[in-house]
Parts: structure tokens; C-alpha cells; sequence
């Protein structure tokens, strides 16, 4: 069960190394049919490289539908967590600095009154 999970995970991965080869394999194929529309002679050859290149174009715009997808949904907690970790911080800052000033001002308060 558990390398059923692994395997799922790893295919939502956008930087798994299966995904990043399918990625730039679609790139080249989309490039290379691209220019093959292009500068093809023959009608027959331009249409058959269009169509694999639309296909490519959709495939190419999931692949980077998907990834931005995943990367907000990763960023956003991670930035969850980052935010939380400055909201802390700056609590204990203020916290301290009170407690720091309410001191000097007792110390002040004890010295004026020598």
C-alpha cells in the first residue's frame, strides 16, 4: 500500500524526474512541429504537424496548468507557515521590548526618587 502512495505522489511531483523528461519532450516535440508547420512543402505533411502540434499545445498547457496549480498549493502553505513564523516572532519582540521598557522605567522611577 504504502509504495502505491509513493507512486502516486511521485507523479504529482512536478519535478519528479519523469515529469520534467515528459516536459521537455513536449517542448521539443511542440517546437519541432511548430517550424515543421511552418517550412513543410507539402499540404499533407503541414496538416499532419499541426495537428500533432495541437496536440502538444494542449499537452504542453495542462503540464503548466498543473504545475502552477501544485506550486500555489505548495507555496501557500509554505507561506502560511512563514507568516506564522514572522507573526510570532514580532509578538515575542514586542512582548520583550514591554517587559525591557516597564524595567528601565521602574529603574527610572527608583532613581528620581532617591
Amino acid at each position: 500500500m504504502g509504495v502505491f502512495f509513493d507512486r502516486l505522489i511521485d507523479q504529482l511531483n512536478p519535478l519528479s524526474s519523469g515529469n520534467l523528461v515528459l516536459y521537455f519532450v513536449t517542448v521539443f516535440v511542440y517546437s519541432y512541429t511548430s517550424v515543421a508547420v511552418w517550412l513543410a512543402r507539402r499540404a499533407s505533411w503541414r496538416f499532419l504537424c499541426f495537428l500533432i502540434n495541437q496536440f502538444f499545445s494542449f499537452g504542453v498547457f495542462v503540464s503548466w496548468t498543473v504545475a502552477v496549480v501544485i506550486s500555489i498549493t505548495y507555496w501557500r502553505y509554505a507561506l502560511g507557515m512563514a507568516a506564522f513564523g514572522v507573526l510570532t516572532a514580532i509578538v515575542l519582540w514586542a512582548a520583550l521590548r514591554s517587559r525591557h521598557r516597564r524595567r528601565e522605567l521602574r529603574a527610572l522611577m527608583r532613581g528620581s526618587a532617591i
